[in-house]
């Protein structure tokens, strides 16, 4: 009997997604960038349309950009390549600055700034998730 309740709560701890609200708002949020960040990233137009419900965001180099272009047309990134930590807490729903501030310590920095907004962004969803 122990070992199911441990069971089960590892596996409610391991599986825990997006809230349905979060999605819909973040969604929401992203929507009307969609097409623009499609087409400058030649990402596959579907795998966009899924990231707030997978686990962890897809890894195809369209897509690491695709996350770029998003922060880009979000006014998240300062034109040194800086994260606008104030313009991402506005936007994000949910996010909290002491979640954010802990992505960006978290997150080894590359020279590709496609590469960092990507990584920032999975960070953050698991953040968010584990709330």
């Amino acid at each position: 009997m122990k070992l199911l309740v441990v069971f089960t709560l590892f596996v409610a701890v391991y599986t825990k997604k997006l809230s349905p609200e979060v999605i819909k708002v973040w969604e929401g949020i992203v929507a009307p960038l969609y097409d623009d960040c499609v087409k400058i990233t030649n990402v596959d137009p579907e795998i966009p349309k899924t990231m707030f419900e997978l686990e962890d965001l897809p890894n195809a180099d369209s897509f690491i950009c695709y996350m770029k272009c998003i922060y880009d047309k979000l006014s998240f990134l300062k034109p040194n390549g800086e994260l606008d930590q104030d313009q991402m807490l506005k936007v994000i729903y949910t996010l909290k600055l002491e979640e954010l501030q802990k992505c960006i310590a978290d997150t080894p920095k590359s020279t590709d700034l496609c590469k960092n907004t990507h990584d920032i962004a999975a960070c953050i969803i698991h953040r968010v998730e584990n709330d």
